[in-house]
């Protein structure tokens, strides 16, 4: 959750809604007619009048002068009341906008977002400075290990061991799926038997002669006495030559097969040709012959280049750059990672300034309608004198008229509204003073954010040592 947002939760808690500012309370006139019919008013004042009622010397109203106070009112009342409540609304999303309750809680929050700030740098430092320890140490070795082959530059690996295994048993299944299918037509045993000999040559021209005259030939090309690299020639020609051979007893098998014989005429083929008297091979036969041929010796090649000539260089190199991409991985991570807690921060702070702009505006227009509705409340008081005033003046003239004594002195005076909290302006708030609580809250959380900021100084540096250190482990 965002900065600003925590604040705004916190102050929320116990705080009345936004309310709505009406343009205008409408406050309904009296309606004097109405009032007058309901106490009967002239029929009521004639009759008192002829029982001259209320006496002379009375000093208080009688009861249908009460009763058009009372009804008067009544229906004034509910309009007090619903201006009450309105400026007590206002009153509320006043205090709740205090520009020091805000500014105290982004405090409160700054010093945990720092303390966390503080936290999450000194980690990425730590683990920086040991990735940076490991990388050098990595470095160290592989420096070690040039120096020791004399190696001058970085060798560039193209295919994995992994790959180049893969690609030495997709060569025995190529063959032995390619000499099944040519030669299961021509076999009594059908496809289990085409498939046994299609394996029993592959496996021994691989296995037994084509592997190690791969690895005897890499061995040839590596620091080593002369006795050793003519024993390893030696025994790669005659592996070889034995590979050519099997290949060659693989072709007569095929080529008994089509003449119906069996396994043992396959053998007299490839002796009678081993003696001199050479047994002649079909079309389809040659073709076999130097299509096993020709897979065998790329086994022999894949093989031999399964490895760098230098032992253990592959695995050295390709170690060295699972590290460096897992370094790099790591390094973009934290990168990321630090530059995007800085943007957030500075968005929060960015948001809470126009928060307390937004305040500022928002006080002035509740202050606005305060007095407005405050106005329009005196002119309704002054309203309801008027019209209760008529209403007693017209029962006391009917009265009088029908008087036979003379009325009391108070049928002379005019009725004042009761209610004196209503009469007297009630204390605004002062523009003058909000607009300084706002500008020494803006102090405070400046303040609150140059403390932040002196900890965000430290990801620049941060940021820039894993920036360099990105850039030297990608060009490795």
């Amino acid at each position: 959750m965002s900065l600003l947002n925590k604040l705004k939760n916190s102050l929320a808690q116990g705080s009345p809604e936004p309310i709505a500012l009406p343009d205008a309370m409408v406050f309904s006139a009296l309606n004097p007619d109405a009032i007058a019919m309901q106490v009967n008013l002239k029929k009521k004042a004639e009759e008192n009048g002829a029982r001259d009622i209320p006496l002379e010397s009375s000093q208080n109203t009688d009861s249908i002068e009460d009763s058009i106070i009372t009804i008067a009112m009544s229906e004034v009342r509910s309009h007090l009341q619903n201006y009450d409540s309105q400026q007590a609304a206002y009153q509320s999303r006043l205090a709740s906008m205090d520009p020091f309750a805000l500014a105290s809680k982004f405090r409160g929050n700054v010093d945990i977002q720092k303390n966390e700030l503080d936290i999450k740098i000194e980690q990425e430092q730590g683990s920086f400075y040991l990735l940076k320890e490991s990388l050098i140490q990595l470095e160290e070795q592989w420096a070690t290990f040039k120096k020791s082959w004399n190696i001058q530059s970085d060798p560039v690996i193209g295919i994995s061991i992994k790959t180049k295994w893969l690609i030495l048993l997709s060569i025995f299944l190529f063959e032995v799926v390619i000499t099944a299918s040519m030669i299961q037509a021509y076999v009594a045993g059908g496809p289990l038997e085409a498939l046994g000999y299609s394996l029993m040559v592959p496996s021994l021209t691989l296995g037994i002669c084509g592997f190690p005259v791969g690895k005897m030939l890499r061995k040839i090309q590596r620091v080593g006495t002369r006795i050793t690299k003519v024993f390893y020639g030696i025994s790669s020609v005659i592996l070889v030559i034995s590979a050519f051979l099997l290949n060659l007893f693989l072709t007569y098998i095929r080529e008994a097969a089509i003449e119906g014989e069996d396994f043992n005429a396959a053998i007299s083929y490839l002796t009678s040709t081993l003696s001199g008297d050479f047994y002649p091979i079909s079309a389809i036969g040659i073709l076999l012959y130097l299509f096993s041929c020709g897979l065998y010796i790329g086994a022999v090649i894949d093989v031999m280049y399964m490895e760098h000539t230098i032992p253990g260089l592959q695995q050295q190199i390709e170690s060295r750059n699972k590290l460096h991409n897992e370094y790099i991985a790591r390094l973009k991570k934290t990168h990321d990672e630090l530059i995007t807690l800085q943007k957030n921060s500075s968005i929060d702070f960015n948001q809470v300034f126009n928060e307390l702009n937004s305040w500022q505006v928002a006080y002035n227009e509740i202050i606005d309608h305060q007095m407005k509705l405050y106005q329009k409340m005196k002119a309704y008081i002054s309203h309801s004198e008027s019209v209760i005033n008529a209403l007693l003046k017209q029962y006391r003239e009917i009265n009088i008229a029908h008087r036979k004594t003379p009325a009391p002195d108070y049928f002379s005076s005019t009725w004042r509204f009761p209610l004196n909290e209503y009469l007297t302006e009630p204390k605004f708030t002062n523009q003058k003073n909000y607009s300084m609580k706002l500008q020494d809250a803006v102090s405070e959380i400046e303040k609150s954010q140059k403390l932040l900021n002196d900890s965000f100084t430290k990801i620049p540096k941060l940021v820039q040592g894993i920036d360099e250190l990105l850039v030297k482990v990608t060009k490795k």
